[in-house]
């Protein structure tokens, strides 16, 4: 049985993560952008929180420095990331954030390219850049 737990635990991950964006779509019909995404991942973090010792697992920062990163990758990474993806979803449908969501892994790569001097942004790396774009967008197309 064990052989397909990760196989289910992969399943259910993509359940919880792929209904974010038509969740968000249907909480920000009646609540405001930012104390949403806040008690979205108050949640989140008290559940994985409650996950990790009750695992065992929770790791505590030991140092300043340690503190410093977990609070500054959590206000922006987490904080300030969602807050602007949650108040920009109010404009757009959840179809168009995750696209534009999903690029980040595809552009980021390809913008670490063109500001680098020692690298060469060449016609290749457009090329795959694009093939990447339209792959993001045919995976999360709305009308199909």
């Amino acid at each position: 049985m064990s052989r397909y737990r990760a196989a289910g635990q992969f399943l259910l991950l993509c359940a919880v993560w792929g209904t974010a964006f038509m969740a968000t779509d249907v909480g920000l019909l009646d609540l405001p952008p930012v104390p949403f995404a806040a008690a979205r991942f108050d949640v989140a973090a008290v559940l994985l929180f409650g996950v990790l010792a009750a695992t065992g697992r929770l790791d505590r920062p030991r140092t300043r420095d340690d503190y410093v990163y977990v609070l500054a990758g959590g206000a922006f990474i987490i904080g300030a990331h969602h807050a602007f993806l949650f108040a920009g979803q109010q404009y757009v449908t959840g179809a168009v954030a995750a696209v534009l969501l999903g690029l980040v892994p595809v552009v980021t790569p390809a913008s670490r390219d063109w500001s680098r001097q020692t690298t060469t942004f060449t016609r290749h790396t457009a090329v795959g850049v694009a093939v990447r774009v339209r792959g993001v967008v045919v995976i999360a197309e709305p009308r199909t």
